[in-house]
């Protein structure tokens, strides 16, 4: 009896012990073999790379932008915004090379530049399809000496993007929508004050220490030299020290004082008491020795 009622209970063990493999057996290669999903952020990079191999126009790749970077991290987010300027930098030469051609200039001279920045009662057809391309492309107008000219609209990309990229894009295209609401110099001359001109240097210093490994920094660093300049020793049309004694003019000087108090810290203030001196001994007269010094702060 023993016998016989062992044989069975070990056959029905062995049967479910059988079953219970075969089940685990089946269900670790399913997930194993499940394809990848691919993340929504890496889908959009994939368009957008698309977008950018297939030479679409600026307008399309900001469309797509506009729609999209909002689900991007910081790091694609900088990607694309910073991919999307250096395409409106090429893409700029080829407008430059229509408009400065003998023919198209010509057609586009007779238009009213107000006409023009709005956009609007162009009659030509040519310059009206022309003029509303570049602002769909994210440029804009501008008429420096007499003369149509175009640029990027850093203050409509600053806009539109700013929130979405780390603090080092938004710090850079802060700095460029500035200059370019209104460029610091026109004609040979400055044309805004001297604290505004201050805040910008300031503001341009503060990146060049802060983000040091930035792709904009031969950019900022550049635009920072123009102003120190600028600053230092004015431009043709509004220079620092007059051109009939080479006095260094009084509310030059004050705004230096004002600038060594005010931002008493900074890498400019540190050049502006070591300028201050040599002016000075200079007694307060533009010489070699200040045009030096303005060079050697030039090249550092």
């Amino acid at each position: 009896m023993m016998k016989y009622g062992v044989f069975p209970i070990m056959v029905v063990m062995a049967i479910l012990m059988g079953l219970f493999s075969s089940c685990t057996n089946v269900a670790g290669p399913q997930e194993v073999l499940a394809p990848p999903q691919q993340s929504g952020n890496d889908n959009i990079m994939s368009e957008y790379r698309n977008l950018v191999n297939g030479n679409s126009a600026p307008r399309d790749i900001l469309k797509f932008l506009d729609a999209n970077i909002g689900n991007l991290n910081k790091e694609d987010a900088d990607k694309v915004v910073t991919d999307f300027i250096e395409i409106q930098k090429k893409q700029l030469q080829n407008y430059e090379e229509k408009l400065y051609s003998p023919e198209f200039n010509a057609k586009i001279s007779t238009v009213k530049f107000e006409d023009i920045t709005k956009g609007e009662n162009i009659k030509d057809a040519d310059v009206n399809t022309f003029v509303q391309n570049a602002y769909h492309d994210g440029y804009k107008f501008f008429y420096p000496e007499g003369m149509v000219n175009m640029e990027i609209d850093y203050e409509n990309i600053n806009k539109r993007f700013s929130g979405f990229v780390s603090e080092n894009v938004s710090a850079y295209l802060e700095i460029m929508s500035a200059e370019y609401k209104k460029h610091y110099a026109h004609d040979g001359g400055l044309i805004i004050d001297l604290d505004e001109l201050v805040k910008r240097i300031i503001q341009t210093e503060n990146f060049i220490e802060k983000y040091k490994d930035s792709p904009f920094q031969n950019e900022v660093r550049q635009l920072n030299k123009n102003y120190l300049s600028a600053y230092l020793l004015g431009l043709n049309n509004t220079p620092a020290f007059a051109y009939e004694d080479n006095q260094l003019r009084e509310d030059v000087l004050s705004s230096f004082e004002h600038t060594v108090k005010e931002y008493k810290d900074s890498k400019l203030a540190g050049i502006l008491k070591e300028y201050m001196e040599l002016v000075r001994k200079n007694n307060n007269k533009k010489t070699g020795e200040i045009l030096n010094f303005v060079e050697r702060e030039m090249g550092k």
